[in-house]
């Protein structure tokens, strides 16, 4: 199939079987009438891609990380990671936005001790505040985001008045993705 479509060989072999296990999952799913029919990928849009470690293939260096075909790519790593700890894959990810997050599986052995519980507390998503706890008791957004809850409803209010194709179209959209990774990122 690579020579039918030589644009496969720009893509990590080991990331199209991926893609293609992904994709029979989905086919039985939906023969075992468990979803529905499996939605249609362009090659044009980036959806991100997983790739698993074979021979050293990826590696965690200091400020980058080395990807199959892609070599070594500048990262902002989060958090150290214990040297116990075995990589398994990587999964690289486009936000609407056009950041890339690479999230990075590793297995490692932890026993899980039991704890008795003896207080818990149940909290429930409200549309107008944070939470609500069990009790009844409400809490409010904070400030910051309350106010990027109003900006987005102003950005929404413009993108209606929007011609659909239009660049300024395209730029009220991403305007509106980044004001939502905003909020995200806050919460």
């Amino acid at each position: 199939y690579k020579d039918a479509y030589p644009f496969l060989k720009d893509i990590d072999s080991l990331s199209l079987a991926n893609t293609q296990l992904n994709q029979e999952k989905a086919f039985k799913q939906f023969f075992n009438h468990k979803q529905d029919f499996p939605k249609f990928h362009s090659k044009k849009q980036d959806y991100g891609y997983t790739t698993n470690l074979v021979n050293n293939n990826i590696a965690l260096l200091k400020g980058f990380i080395k990807l199959p075909k892609l070599g070594e790519v500048k990262i902002k790593q989060h958090r150290a990671i214990p040297s116990d700890m075995i990589l398994k894959n990587v999964t690289v990810s486009k936000s609407s936005t056009g950041n890339y997050y690479v999230s990075i599986l590793y297995e490692y052995q932890k026993e899980i001790k039991k704890k008795d519980v003896k207080e818990s507390i149940g909290l429930d998503f409200s549309m107008t505040h944070f939470y609500i706890d069990h009790e009844g008791f409400k809490l409010d957004y904070p400030k910051d985001i309350q106010t990027d809850f109003n900006k987005l409803r102003v950005l929404q209010r413009s993108l209606s008045r929007r011609i659909k194709g239009s660049s300024n179209y395209h730029q009220k959209v991403l305007e509106i993705a980044l004001l939502h990774e905003r909020i995200r990122h806050k919460r």
